[in-house]
């Protein structure tokens, strides 16, 4: 009987895939593009020892002069809106989009798996929701990278462009801007780089990246211990799902916008979690493109490299304004990622 309960929940995953995909892929893609100026704001501040603004502006300044600077002289919508905004948008709808997407049929499967093989019932597993959130998310990543590397490397050159047609601002001050858009840059990248050495480069670094995040991580210790204790199927609460599926089993809500506004909040905290992998890919894939910058041999040298000479805190660096745009990001996605499924006919997530 939980075999075939197991079974029935996969085949109406596999049905609803497509649904649930364009489901968060549209909701994930209009976020971001709202988002779009703390992530560039992210970005840039993680290159900025190492590219030409460093001269004009030390990194001791902190982050709100580094803004305030980026404001004044290249304009919010110029210098931290514009910059990747489409690169930005496909990106995630991939990457996110189809993480999420193909989540509840990688989930229902492994729930079938552990069915079968006696170790799991017909409620679901939280070591199934955190596993298949890992696989799903580091696939849907990897295939995404070119994508997100485009995205990386033209939020790393934005800056101001003078009469001349050189930047007079920014990481490559003096230089020209290299990409004209998302589809040029992408061939220029093919052509001159390679395909996996150039459009897939650092691919490993984002599929790291999309693991952790897909996968969400642990309640943080400072919350209540209530909510880390095993349910009634056991195991401990984590991310978005896990965090509703708690939520229900213990009756503390109903399924509706409450619920997943609490549940998004807790996913937001997996995003510290994955900082590390998002330094280390943002410093990675647009070396190739600044000037006179870093040459690195690949993802571990570049890890190695950036450690003994900025620090291990250099692996958290551009923290705040990540927060600060993936806290409402989550609150805004989630919520309306769920009333997009009901419009579908696909209903709340389960």
């Amino acid at each position: 009987m939980a075999a075939e309960e197991a079974t029935a929940r996969r085949e109406r995953a596999r049905r609803e895939m497509v649904q649930n995909t364009v489901a968060s892929s549209v909701t994930i893609a209009g976020c971001v593009a709202a988002m779009n100026p703390l992530d560039t704001l992210r970005l840039r501040w993680q290159l900025h020892p190492v590219g030409a603004a460093a001269a004009t502006l030390p990194a001791e300044a902190g982050i709100s002069a580094y803004t305030r600077h980026v404001v004044r002289t290249e304009g919010l919508l110029r210098g931290l809106w514009a910059p990747g905004i489409g690169s930005n948008m496909v990106a995630s709808a991939l990457g996110r989009g189809l993480g999420l997407g193909a989540y509840p049929l990688v989930r229902d499967s492994l729930d079938v798996a552990a069915t079968a093989l006696g170790a799991g019932d017909t409620q679901k597993s939280v070591l199934t929701m955190y596993v298949a959130g890992m696989l799903a998310g580091c696939v849907a990543y990897g295939l995404a990278n070119p994508c997100y590397q485009m995205k990386t490397r033209l939020q790393a050159c934005a800056g101001a462009v003078g009469p001349s047609g050189v930047f007079e601002s920014g990481a490559m001050k003096g230089q020209r801007p290299p990409y004209r858009h998302m589809v040029d840059g992408m061939r220029r990248i093919a052509v001159e780089e390679g395909v996996l050495s150039g459009l897939y480069r650092g691919v490993g670094a984002i599929m790291l990246r999309g693991a952790l995040m897909n996968g969400e991580t642990p309640l943080p210790p400072w919350l209540p211990r209530r909510l880390l204790t095993p349910g009634p199927a056991g195991g401990a609460a984590m991310g978005y799902d896990a965090m509703k599926t708690q939520a229900k089993r213990r009756e503390w809500l109903d399924d509706g916008p409450l619920l997943h506004v609490v549940a998004s909040i807790v996913s937001a905290l997996a995003q510290t979690a994955c900082l590390p992998a998002d330094v280390l890919m943002t410093r990675y894939q647009s070396a190739a493109q600044l000037p006179d910058g870093p040459q690195y041999r690949g993802l571990l040298h570049c890890a190695v490299t950036i450690r003994r000479e900025e620090g291990a805190s250099v692996f958290f660096r551009g923290w705040t304004p990540m927060f600060a745009r993936v806290a409402p990001l989550a609150v805004v996605f989630f919520p309306v990622y769920e009333q997009i499924r009901r419009l579908v006919g696909l209903g709340f997530m389960d």
